[in-house]
């Protein structure tokens, strides 16, 4: 079918161009669109703000929190300790400082100006973690410390035999790494003496030297020393005196026991001359009976140190009077000896006599000293016979 161009053209002209209803749309809203715009740009400024200042804030939180964790005093010296110690106090250290960690993160979100209680209830639970630490560092320098002076006492052999036996046993497992430690909720190190058996390091038993026993015992073996020297026997005024200095040197119960229990803890003094001390004695409640018996055999000592000294004076004056004596006969026989000789008699012949049986006898002749003209007839024998001749 022909088209109307004319139509078309005409339409054209009454329709007077495109018409851009978009772009006419736009134009009458452009100052809303520049209003929006302009507060998508406000909005992503203080976002951005926003972001900077919880950036900040978070840095701050984070500086609290690193502040916090430095107060922490968790610093436990591990050294010289067994494997099993170490490993049970490293995984209860962990445990606690992840516990603080957790409060010092809640704490630094908290303002004690807005959240007084919530601020101080967190601060006191941090507070609690941090003294458990403190705890635990004390005890273990305790524990390390106890180990080495109970290892030198031993090799030095400085703990007295008086110590109780269980205390001695105590000490002697732990101390050679036979007890398990623990940590306890408040941080104190605990060990395992046997199965159900715990005890605080603060509570472990304190033994006691021989130190003070000896130091008695060399004062009492000097008394001892001065009486035997002196020989002279005890009066009651003397075993009264001694009595109740001895006494008042055994006042405290470790010396007592170290006097009775440790071998020679008096010089040259064997713990078993109190052997026959009965046994019930030596519990705490009966220490002043302990003492009266020990005073009493200590004074009985002294007595019979007295006595050997009255018996060793004796002696000793006797030798005096026998190497007196023995010294008197010495003086005369030396004065003997200075003495002239007796005049002797004078050898005047030797001869020779044959006999009926062909053998010969001998006799010599002498002219007696003491009486002159007298001649003096001796058997003689063959030597002297040939002496006197090779003489001649």
């Amino acid at each position: 079918m022909a088209v109307n161009e004319a139509l078309i053209k005409g339409a054209a002209i009454a329709a007077g161009g495109f018409n851009d209803l978009g772009a006419a749309f736009n134009k009458g809203f452009q100052p809303v669109f520049n209003s929006i715009q302009l507060a998508k740009e406000k909005e992503a400024l203080k976002q951005e703000k926003a972001d900077l200042k919880r950036e900040r804030s978070l840095g701050k939180i984070d500086g609290k929190v690193a502040n916090y964790m430095s107060k922490l005093n968790s610093n436990v010296d591990m050294s010289k300790l067994t494997a099993q110690e170490q490993k049970v106090i490293a995984e209860k250290s962990f445990e606690w400082k992840t516990e603080y960690a957790g409060y010092a993160n809640e704490l630094a979100n908290v303002s004690p100006s807005t959240d007084p209680q919530l601020y101080m209830e967190i601060s006191e639970k941090m507070n609690n973690v941090n003294q458990r630490f403190t705890n635990l560092v004390n005890n273990v320098k305790t524990a390390k410390q106890g180990k080495i002076d109970y290892l030198n006492a031993q090799e030095l052999g400085t703990i007295s035999a008086g110590n109780d036996l269980t205390s001695q046993e105590v000490l002697s497992t732990i101390y050679t790494d036979n007890a398990a430690i623990s940590i306890t909720d408040n941080g104190s190190v605990a060990y395992e003496v046997t199965p159900g058996n715990v005890m605080l390091v603060d509570d472990l038993p304190v033994l006691f030297s021989n130190e003070a026993g000896r130091a008695i015992g060399k004062q009492i073996g000097d008394v001892a020393n001065a009486i035997e020297t002196k020989g002279l026997k005890l009066t009651d005024s003397d075993i009264e005196k001694y009595s109740n200095q001895i006494g008042a040197s055994l006042q405290n119960r470790n010396t007592l026991l170290s006097i009775v229990r440790d071998n020679s803890a008096i010089p040259g003094v064997p713990a078993g001359v109190f052997d026959d001390i009965p046994g019930y004695l030596y519990d705490p409640q009966n220490t002043d009976i302990l003492r009266d018996v020990v005073v009493q055999k200590l004074v009985e000592g002294l007595a019979a140190s007295a006595e050997a000294g009255v018996v060793a004076l004796d002696r000793k004056n006797q030798a005096a009077l026998e190497a007196a004596a023995k010294s008197q006969q010495q003086r005369i026989n030396i004065n003997k000896a200075n003495q002239p000789d007796d005049p002797k008699d004078e050898l005047i012949k030797v001869e020779a006599i044959e006999n009926e049986d062909g053998t010969l006898s001998y006799r010599a002749y002498y002219q007696n000293s003491k009486r002159i003209g007298q001649v003096i007839m001796k058997p003689s024998d063959a030597e002297a016979f040939r002496q006197y001749n090779i003489q001649l």
